[in-house]
């Protein structure tokens, strides 16, 4: 193609191209790829020269290039609406005439390229939803076909969520194909994205019998929801067919929970677990239970000793036969347990009646945990050349140490590893006391903790009677009056102050409640609470010092906000705390 006739058309110079045609044969130019002037036209969006284009040359409407695209296949990707209406009402009024008894509009809409895609299918993939509606609209009882990849339409727009494409192509052409490839369907593409949920809804609406269809691998629209961790559309699934949630898949036998427990995916778990808790103890074609799918997911993956924590958690009494559940292999999950290190908090609680669990299982190889313990133990001995001081023999029963320590400091020495060194200094640090000496300790750390809160309270009722900006000292009925008291930024200080005061008072108090328990666990729930209480009303005094700043300062901007961003700066360690706690209140919950 001429090179200027190309620049020409690309940059929509209809003169240039006026001027071309007198001296070139505008229609018979083609790009390498056997693209008209017309195609580039559409492409770049040229609406002066394509409909300058179709009024000289009208055959060039269906021509297709190398890919098989007519020009509305450009267009519609392109997202050119114009162009797109151009080349539809061009048309509707062409005096071509094609053999066959389709209109030159529905031959150019039904056109389909190499790949077998229309223009529809092209724009429903770059997500032009006012181009699918024009095109629908011209065409609504055509069933538009899969493309190479058998994928149509209102798949593409399932797989991509596009939930307004979706009603549109549901709206006009109600009769549009919901099959996908490899067996899947629309509801299937809606399931295989995290954002999916309300598509799948609008796709439940239309079609309720969706639910049931299973892919070729035997995939529900369960198991993908499981998969991908669409947790909100769990209860609706229900709603519609409770029945299809039973059903396992072809290759693993799984049903919708171990696709859970395998995706790591908790929030999901927990749905389907309300929903099927019958389901709790069902194994899968290798004879493992939710348990063992998960841990083995905790191997290449640590993060997944949430999900394995959460299940041991929820199970109630049920989690002592998932413990103890052999696989195909003749291995249980607390053998796992015991090989992989992954730290399990309920497990080491001694006082949790729930938590009985049989440590004399054996395995194929007639080893118990603390045998595989014991083992792994030993490895690490010799692998790393480390002193062999703690275990010096074991039984068919387990392991026993020299210093006769408990089976919950075994677990914890073998199990937590580094990650867990905190919990095992507490754990020596109350070796050897009772609950009278712990709840000893408790009360010299209240006093610390009483001091901070005693020194922000004083703080606090300080800075509510030494007004920033001072008093308004005149006659009148303001007088005493604090100056600065109609700008916001003081309405916030004293607000925040006031706020400071009534956390750190609490505190307070509740460390003088503190005092009075004689029980471990009461102390230790009262200090946590009085600690969180403590960190708001230190964080309410900052931002009270903030507010106050810079409503004295407000005068001078440059000098109120380089204060108020530099204090700001706390708040990362306020942030830090806080995930902290907020870890360790986790674990606390798990427990």
């Amino acid at each position: 193609m001429d090179s200027d006739l190309y620049k020409a058309i690309t940059c929509d110079d209809i003169d240039a191209l006026r001027e071309m045609e007198k001296r070139l044969k505008v229609g018979d130019q083609l790009t390498p790829t056997n693209s008209t002037v017309l195609h580039i036209a559409c492409q770049y969006g040229s609406i002066s020269c394509a409909r300058e284009i179709l009024s000289v040359h009208e055959s060039l409407l269906l021509k297709i290039n190398s890919r098989g695209e007519t020009a509305l296949h450009l267009a519609a990707s392109q997202g050119h609406f114009d162009v797109a209406v151009a080349l539809i009402d061009a048309a509707k009024s062409s005096k071509l005439q094609p053999n066959t008894s389709l209109s030159v509009a529905q031959i150019l809409i039904r056109t389909a390229n190499v790949e077998l895609e229309t223009a529809l299918h092209a724009a429903v993939s770059f997500k032009r939803q006012d181009v699918v509606e024009l095109l629908l609209k011209q065409d609504p009882r055509y069933l538009y076909p899969r493309n190479k990849y058998h994928e149509t339409p209102l798949y593409l727009a399932s797989f991509k969520c596009e939930y307004h494409m979706i009603d549109t192509i549901l709206k006009i052409c109600p009769l549009s194909t919901f099959e996908g490839p490899d067996g899947r369907t629309a509801l299937h593409a809606a399931a295989m994205n995290r954002s999916g949920y309300e598509c799948m809804k609008l796709l439940l609406n239309k079609r309720k019998d969706l639910i049931k269809i299973a892919d070729n691998h035997g995939w529900t629209a369960y198991h993908y929801v499981a998969y991908n961790g669409i947790y909100e559309i769990v209860k609706d699934l229900v709603r519609v067919d409770k029945s299809v949630g039973y059903l396992v898949e072809k290759e693993h036998k799984r049903t919708a929970l171990h696709i859970a427990a395998y995706s790591n995916k908790i929030d999901t778990l927990w749905e389907l677990v309300k929903c099927f808790p019958d389901c709790w103890e069902v194994v899968d074609g290798n004879g493992q239970n939710i348990l063992h799918i998960a841990l083995e997911q905790y191997i290449s993956n640590p993060r997944a000793a949430h999900t394995v924590r959460f299940i041991i958690r929820q199970g109630f009494k049920a989690s002592n036969n998932l413990l103890n559940q052999r696989n195909n292999d003749g291995i249980t999950p607390l053998h796992m347990i015991a090989n992989s290190e992954c730290y399990v908090e309920q497990l080491t609680d001694p006082t949790r009646a729930d938590w009985v669990v049989d440590w004399d299982v054996v395995d194929k190889n007639n080893d118990t945990p603390l045998d595989v313990l014991h083992d792994r133990y030993m490895t690490d001995v010799y692998d790393r050349g480390l002193p062999n001081q703690a275990l010096v023999r074991r039984t068919r029963n387990g392991v026993f140490l020299e210093d006769n320590s408990s089976l919950l400091e075994i677990f914890l020495r073998k199990q937590c590893g580094r990650r867990r060194e905190q919990d095992l200094k507490k754990l020596e640090f109350f070796k050897g006391k009772n609950d009278i000496e712990k709840v000893e300790e408790y009360r010299r750390a209240i006093n610390t903790h009483m001091i901070v809160a005693a020194l922000i309270t004083t703080v606090a009722i300080t800075a509510g009677f030494a007004m920033p900006g001072g008093f308004d000292g005149n006659e009148g009925p303001t007088q005493g009056s604090p100056i600065l008291i109609k700008k916001t930024a003081f309405k916030i200080f004293i607000a925040t102050d006031t706020i400071a005061l009534l956390f750190s008072l609490s505190s307070l108090f509740l460390y003088f409640i503190a005092t009075w328990f004689e029980d471990v666990s009461s102390m230790e729930i009262t200090i946590l609470v009085s600690a969180v209480l403590n960190i708001f009303s230190i964080t309410s005094i900052m931002v009270a010092f903030i507010t106050g700043t810079y409503a004295v300062l407000a005068p001078s901007p440059g000098i109120a906000v380089s204060a108020c961003v530099i204090s700001s700066f706390f708040f990362l360690l306020i942030l830090y705390t806080c995930a902290r706690i907020v870890r360790r209140v986790y674990y606390v919950i798990l427990s």
